[in-house]
């Protein structure tokens, strides 16, 4: 069976920057633990990255946003600690909005049995890349795990949560 972990965008500005939130950063010894297991079992992992351009908050997304993070050459859209060593080992797909159109094409065309997805935020980027393979990719099964996935807003995150099982995308605590 072929399996691919995708962590999404722990970067500095999501866990101690402009979209960080307390708790954020435990969840690296989480993420650092996933990523060794799938290389130990010899299983695909990939990460996205967002970078926004200096001019960001000019862009449409950045004026409703409203708020500068991930700028290209700021610092905050390098990975998060030890995540920068690992991600180092792995494709990377760097993105400026919520989902990677390059992650999803690369997928559709390197097909996995299952996806796991954990990562930051995941209300909304996470979910809208597993949703985004979801669509691409109907026989994978697709999951995100919740125990490395983080977001600021509670209400946010069961709202996200309620959305990806609407996709048929599980859940696992």
């Amino acid at each position: 069976m072929k399996k691919v972990l995708v962590v999404v965008d722990f970067q500095n500005d999501f866990v101690d920057g402009p979209f960080g939130f307390p708790g954020a950063e435990s969840l690296e010894p989480v993420i650092t633990s996933l990523v060794k297991s799938y290389e130990r079992a010899g299983q695909d992992v990939i990460f996205t990255k967002t970078v926004h351009p200096k001019n960001y908050l000019e862009t449409k997304e950045g004026k409703e946003v409203g708020v500068a993070f991930c700028i290209a050459g700021s610092g905050g859209e390098e990975f998060y600690g030890g995540i920068k060593r690992l991600a180092s080992r792995h494709v990377i797909f760097e993105k400026n909005t919520f989902a990677s159109a390059r992650l999803e094409q690369y997928l559709f065309s390197h097909p996995h049995d299952e996806v796991e997805f954990c990562g930051l935020d995941l209300a909304n980027c996470v979910l809208a890349n597993a949703e985004a393979l979801r669509k691409s990719c109907p026989s994978a099964k697709i999951r995100i795990l919740c125990k490395a996935s983080g977001c600021a807003d509670p209400a946010m995150k069961e709202s996200a949560l309620e959305k990806a099982k609407a996709a048929q995308i599980e859940i696992v605590e």
